[in-house]
């Protein structure tokens, strides 16, 4: 029985998830970033008023918001790799993995597209001047499973083409680690260096042809591969040759074209490698505001374009281009975007967590009367 126990212990903690407090930060960091440049550059009506009332300096700082967007690659890579560490290769594991992401995904942005849809119709029908019209039902369905920017349609949610790019993310991140592990049954080794190399060498191939139009997987894959392999460098030895050797050749390039979208995933990467060491992913927190607004990271990132775009529209008819009136209207667009958020959250992605742990589970009960098996 004390056999029994101890080696439960072991399994108990091999699947306890573990919460890495330093991403939920930086991803709380990257919304907010991704939410204040929306708020002063976001092509609105009232945008000329906003940038003749505030400062140069602060205009130039929030814009550096924009690359919230690489964090988030980045951030997803690390996640994506952490999350299928343990998954079997077998078509039924790695099918259950693929459902609870899209169970996490799916709900939030479909409300939202619901939403958006909701506010068309409210701002065509009062503001009979709109230029807008509403998308017909192929165009709605498009959107809805994530093929708006390669067939090349209008988005119904302005900050969905990320949600396209992160779908092929899970898809080409899954056959990599099948073919790793295929690679490593077949030379009676490790598969974690084999799926890390097949990853940094689509990292490079990334790299060479970089193009932030590009509605493919391919183009911003270079910053999904440094989050992976930040944590493949991380979990294991083997693999870190791979990370360090794509990072200097992700450097060069950097360094070689001067984009800094590129630079914003790579010191995102650095910082996470970094703070690997002494478990401090676990332990920085940042304070609970940043944690707060990591947890409600997705839900802001979904709706607080919509929101801020229907009020802008709306309080330009109301008062036209006064500077201050426009400072106001800002405010309360993202106050309001935080509330939104958080109601989402709290009603839907919530669910959609507790729904997606549901299918995990299902992996855990076949893995314990294994271990329990062995013990008796």
């Amino acid at each position: 029985m004390a056999s029994y126990l101890r080696k439960f212990r072991k399994v108990e903690y091999f699947l306890k998830e573990i919460r890495f407090q330093f991403i939920d930060a930086l991803r709380g960091i990257a919304a907010l970033g991704v939410c204040f440049h929306h708020l002063l550059d976001s092509n609105t009506v009232l945008e000329a008023s906003l940038r003749r009332h505030v400062p140069s300096i602060i205009q130039e700082v929030v814009s550096w918001g924009a690359y919230g967007v690489e964090v988030f690659f980045v951030i997803s890579g690390f996640v994506i790799t952490y999350s299928l560490r343990n998954v079997p290769i077998t078509f039924s594991a790695l099918g259950r993995f693929a459902l609870r992401r899209q169970l996490r995904l799916d709900p939030p942005y479909w409300t939202v597209l619901a939403l958006a849809l909701v506010l068309s119709c409210i701002e065509i029908h009062f503001l009979p001047h709109s230029s807008d019209v509403l998308p017909n039902v192929s165009e709605v369905v498009a959107n809805v499973v994530y093929l708006q920017e390669i067939l090349q349609i209008k988005a119904i949610v302005h900050v969905a083409w990320t949600l396209c790019l992160e779908v092929q993310f899970y898809l080409i991140m899954i056959a990599v680690v099948v073919i790793g592990g295929w690679l490593g049954i077949a030379f009676r080794a490790d598969r974690r260096p084999f799926a890390a190399v097949l990853t940094a060498i689509l990292g490079v191939l990334s790299l060479l042809v970089y193009d932030e139009r590009s509605p493919w997987f391919l183009s911003f894959w270079c910053h999904f591969a440094a989050g992976a392999l930040a944590f493949w460098a991380m979990e294991n030895g083997s693999a870190r040759w791979v990370a360090f050797s794509y990072f200097g050749i992700f450097l060069l390039f950097c360094i070689q074209d001067g984009v800094p979208r590129m630079m914003a995933g790579l010191v995102s990467a650095l910082i996470v490698l970094g703070l690997s060491r002494g478990d401090r992913l676990k332990s920085w927190s940042l304070g609970w505001g940043v944690q707060y607004f990591g947890r409600i990271s997705y839900s802001l990132y979904l709706v607080h374009f919509s929101v801020l775009e229907f009020i802008m529209r709306g309080a330009y008819k109301v008062t036209g281009e006064n500077q201050w009136a426009a400072v106001f209207w800002v405010i309360l667009a993202f106050g309001i975007s935080v509330v939104v958020a958080h109601l989402l959250y709290v009603t839907v992605e919530r669910w959609g967590m507790s729904l997606s742990s549901q299918f995990k589970q299902v992996r855990k009960r076949q893995i314990i009367p294994a271990i329990v098996e062995i013990a008796d």
